[in-house]
């Protein structure tokens, strides 16, 4: 049994180097970038096949694996600040939570009783068809009673419902014909802070074309969000990759965003479905600009979904 462990582990070694190894090349390639996503599963993988190498004397291998839990947790922590969650005091407050709901997920009450206990003050879905939205936004309309009219295109069914009016709502494509994919903005107000909001559902990075077109999308909603007036936004979707691609870090720096977060390593949204937390990449994501103040930043239930909710709080500077 020992011996067929150490020779698996030597098997899984040669992979992780191999991927890894490509990861690292990230902008010269699609799938290169596509593993440049995994950097949280080379880290645990490194970490859980190390004792192993080094009880079957693979010295080398063993070697291989420090140098790459080392250089893999490097660029985890440098990826986003890390700071420590305050309590709430005497500023305002207000929580935003992202949720990709999935197109076959029906589970209303899930979803609505959730939100409603949670103290949400805007609720930003994806997937959410047609058939969806009258039972959402009644059940929501007491606490949250504004949201996205009927008449209005709702983009790669994003629906918005919020405890605040919705002002200067704006739909801007972010890709050529024939692709669909499109960003939303909108403006509210909280005592007396002007908020803008972003959000955006990109195309999986999946395929030569499709990784083109999701890297322009992010060009694009970041040179929006760099043009933008406005001092204080937040931008929240399903992005469709973690925060290690280069895609997703030229689109931060360039909207100049903060994607803070409270623990080392980042809290993994998909998927949802059985599997340990190691396993799960995060893809979904909030983060903001100007004058407010990151409190609070957490992974929620998935209620149905293959996607886990993602709520953050902010307190107004």
């Amino acid at each position: 049994m020992i011996e067929f462990l150490i020779k698996s582990a030597g098997i899984l070694a040669l992979f992780l180097m191999f991927s890894y190894g490509l990861s690292l090349a990230a902008h010269m390639h699609w799938f290169f970038s596509l593993l440049s996503q995994f950097k949280i599963q080379f880290f645990f993988g490194a970490v859980l096949l190390l004792p192993i190498l080094l009880i079957g004397k693979s010295y080398p291998a063993a070697a291989i694996m420090v140098l790459i839990g080392v250089s893999a947790f490097i660029e985890i922590y440098n990826a986003s600040p890390i700071i420590e969650k305050e309590n709430k005091a005497e500023s305002e407050y207000f929580t935003v939570m992202q949720y990709n709901k999935l197109y076959t997920n029906k589970s209303y009450d899930r979803v609505t009783d959730f939100v409603l206990q949670q103290e949400i003050d805007v609720l930003i879905m994806q997937e959410v068809e047609h058939e969806d939205s009258p039972p959402l936004a009644n059940a929501l309309a007491q606490n949250m009673p504004h949201s996205i009219p009927d008449d209005i295109y709702r983009p790669d069914f994003v629906s918005i419902f919020s405890k605040h009016p919705i002002k200067n709502l704006t739909v801007q494509k972010l890709c050529e014909t024939p692709c669909t994919t499109h960003g939303v903005r909108f403006d509210m107000q909280i005592e007396d802070t002007d908020i803008t909001v972003y959000t955006i559902h990109t195309k999986t990075p999946i395929g030569k074309n499709d990784y083109i077109q999701h890297s322009k999308e992010l060009d694009i909603i970041a040179q929006w969000i760099k043009s933008d007036a406005r001092e204080t936004v937040i931008l929240a979707g399903d992005f469709n990759t973690t925060p290690f691609t280069p895609a997703f870090k030229k689109m931060k720096a360039t909207a100049q965003l903060d994607n803070t977060r409270f623990s080392i390593i980042e809290q993994g949204t998909w998927p949802a479905w059985g599997i340990l937390p190691i396993f799960k990449i995060p893809i979904d994501h909030i983060m903001h600009k100007g004058d407010i103040r990151l409190i609070n930043k957490h992974k929620g239930p998935a209620m149905g979904s293959d996607h886990h909710s993602l709520i953050a709080t902010y307190a107004i500077e």
